[in-house]
């Protein structure tokens, strides 16, 4: 959105990781990030969560994801986090977000399927718990 008003007169204007440090891109990135999720909220989400400035962690991002059900990215909430000083620039830059959010809120429905019928098979027909 930002790239179609602000950015109409230059001469190239794309969204891909080749181009994810150069100040229109960013720009852009925040610009959409402040309206899917304005940084006042993201402020107080932290907040009441009892995350101090300088303190978040992956494990708050997800949190915090899944609590306000947003649908800006865990990049972009990294971002936030980082821009705003309750993360330290890079800290979880090697976080497998997706993963994260699965051991602290279990897995997609589908998933959950898919391993229930591969243990009903490994168990011969059987059902089996799921020790």
């Amino acid at each position: 959105m930002k790239h179609h008003l602000v950015d109409q007169d230059s001469a190239v204007s794309y969204c891909d990781f080749s181009n994810q440090n150069v100040i229109g891109e960013i720009a852009a990135e925040v610009f959409a990030a402040e309206l899917i999720l304005p940084q006042t909220l993201f402020t107080e989400l932290l907040e009441s969560a009892g995350v101090a400035p300088g303190a978040c962690t992956a494990d708050d991002i997800v949190h915090l994801k899944v609590a306000s059900k947003t649908t800006l990215s865990y990049q972009g909430l990294v971002k936030m986090a980082e821009f705003l000083g309750f993360a330290e620039r890079g800290s979880m830059r090697k976080v497998k977000f997706r993963k994260r959010q699965e051991d602290l809120y279990g897995g997609p429905i589908y998933k959950q399927i898919q391993r229930r019928r591969k243990q009903h098979q490994l168990a011969g027909g059987k059902l089996i718990s799921d020790r």
